[in-house]
C-alpha cells in the first residue's frame, strides 16, 4: 500500500505544473455575511479522501462540530488518489456550493494561489492546515504544528537518550549523525530536519553531522538507500529521515542488525506506533492533524456563529511527544479517533482554542523559522 507521504511527495512536484489549467476562471462575487449565523457549514477539502490521514482530519473536524453543540455541519471532498491539481479543481467546485468555511489540507501551495485569491475575491472564508498558502494570499488563517519546533523537540529526545546510553554529558559526545530527506527542498521536511540537527549541534558540539542525502519518497528505494547508508556508517549516533518511509524503514534495518540507537519519528502511522510500543523508535513527535483540523474548524465556525471576523495569522498547534509512557493510550485513542484523539489531545486543544492571542504570528514564520 502506498504511504501518505509517498503520495504527497510524489505529487508535489507535478502539482505546480498544473497551475495554468486553473487560471482565468471568473466567478460572481460572493457577499460577505457579518451577522451571527445560526448554523455553519464547513467543507474540508482533503488532499487525499482515503486512508488514515483522511480519517484523522475528518475526526478532528467532527469533534469540533460536536463541541459546538450541533450547529456545525461537516462536508468532505477531495480526490481518492493523491492528485493536488484535482484537489484544487474540487476546491473551486466546492466554492460554488457556497459553504460558510473551507478548510484546505494544503500540500501544494503554488497550485492553490489562484483558487485562493478567487475565493477571497468572493468573500469566502478559507482556513489552511498542514502548510501555509503562498505569500500572495494575504490575511490568511493558518493552523498547523511548527515543523522546526517539532525537530527541536526530537533533537532534545535524542540528545537525552544518548547521554543515558553513552553515560557521558552531551557536550562530550562524539560520533556521526546520518541524515536524509526524501524530497529535498520541501519545507515541512527540511524544517523538521533543520530543527533536530540544530538542536543536536548546539547540545553536542563535537558531533559530525553528515551531509544529507536524497532518500526518495518510495518505500523500496528508501529502504535500499538507507540500508546502504547504515552499512557505510554502522556506528552512527542516530539516523534521521523526516519522511514516513525512512521512519518506517530505519528501525527495521537497525533491528535486523541488532543495533540500538535513539530514533524519533515525525509521522505516526500504525507501523510507527507499533515500533514505538516495541521500543524500536524512542518517540514520536507527530504533526497532529487531528488538532489541526479540530482547531481550524472550531475557530472559524465559532467566529461566524458569533458574527465576528476570522482571525488572520498562524495558530500554532502544540506538538505532543508520544513515547513509552503514553503509547498505549495513543494506540487506544486511534481505535475510535473522533472521541479517542479528542480526549488524548484535550489539554493542548483547549488551551489553544480558548486562549488565542490578539495578534497571531505571521504564517511566513512557519516557512522561514527564526533559528
Amino acid at each position: 500500500m502506498q504511504s501518505k507521504s509517498r503520495r504527497t511527495l510524489d505529487g508535489y512536484a507535478t502539482a505546480v505544473s498544473g497551475l495554468v489549467l486553473l487560471g482565468g476562471v471568473a466567478f460572481a462575487p460572493l457577499p460577505a455575511n457579518a451577522a451571527p449565523k445560526e448554523t455553519v457549514t464547513v467543507s474540508v477539502v482533503q488532499a487525499l479522501a482515503a486512508g488514515e490521514w483522511n480519517t484523522e482530519i475528518l475526526a478532528g473536524a467532527n469533534a469540533a462540530a460536536k463541541d459546538l453543540g450541533g450547529k456545525v455541519k461537516i462536508r468532505v471532498t477531495g480526490p481518492t488518489t493523491f492528485d493536488p491539481q484535482r484537489q484544487a479543481q474540487m476546491f473551486l467546485a466546492e466554492l460554488e456550493t457556497k459553504p460558510d468555511v473551507l478548510v484546505v489540507v494544503n500540500v501544494a501551495p503554488p497550485l492553490f494561489t489562484q483558487p485562493a485569491l478567487e475565493a477571497q475575491s468572493r468573500g469566502a472564508h478559507v482556513v489552511w492546515i498542514n502548510v501555509p498558502p503562498m505569500p500572495e494570499v494575504k490575511n490568511a488563517l493558518f493552523v498547523a504544528s511548527d515543523a522546526f519546533g517539532m525537530g527541536q523537540t526530537g533533537g532534545a529526545i535524542v540528545a537525552s537518550a544518548l547521554e543515558k546510553s553513552l553515560g557521558k554529558p552531551a557536550a562530550e559526545i562524539t560520533g556521526d549523525v546520518v541524515t536524509a530527506v526524501c524530497v529535498p527542498g520541501l519545507t515541512v521536511l527540511e524544517n523538521r530536519l533543520a530543527g533536530e540537527v540544530s538542536y543536536l549541534k548546539k547540545k553536542m558540539p563535537k558531533i559530525n553531522v553528515l551531509a544529507s542525502f536524497d532518500s526518495k519518497p518510495d518505500r523500496e528505494r528508501n529502504f535500499a538507500l538507507w540500508d546502504q547508508a547504515i552499512r557505510k556508517t554502522p556506528k552512527g549516533l542516530t539516523y534521521i529521515d523526516p519522511c514516513e518511509e525512512g521512519e518506517e524503514n530505519i528501525p527495521k534495518i537497525l533491528d535486523s542488525d541488532k543495533v540500538k540507537v535513539p530514533l524519533v519519528s515525525y509521522d505516526t502511522p500504525e507501523e510507527v506506533r507499533d515500533d514505538i510500543a516495541q521500543g524500536l523508535i524512542t518517540a514520536g513527535v507527530p504533526a497532529n492533524f487531528f488538532s489541526q483540523s479540530y482547531l481550524a474548524t472550531y475557530i472559524a465556525a465559532k467566529a461566524l456563529l458569533e458574527g465576528k471576523p476570522l482571525p488572520a495569522g498562524w495558530v500554532k498547534v502544540p506538538h505532543v511527544t508520544v513515547d513509552k509512557s503514553n503509547i498505549a493510550a495513543y494506540q487506544k485513542a486511534w481505535e475510535k479517533p473522533e472521541a479517542g484523539l479528542r480526549a488524548f489531545y484535550s489539554a493542548q486543544i483547549e488551551s489553544t482554542r480558548d486562549n488565542l492571542p490578539p495578534q497571531l504570528p505571521d504564517p511566513d514564520l512557519y516557512t522561514h523559522p527564526v533559528q
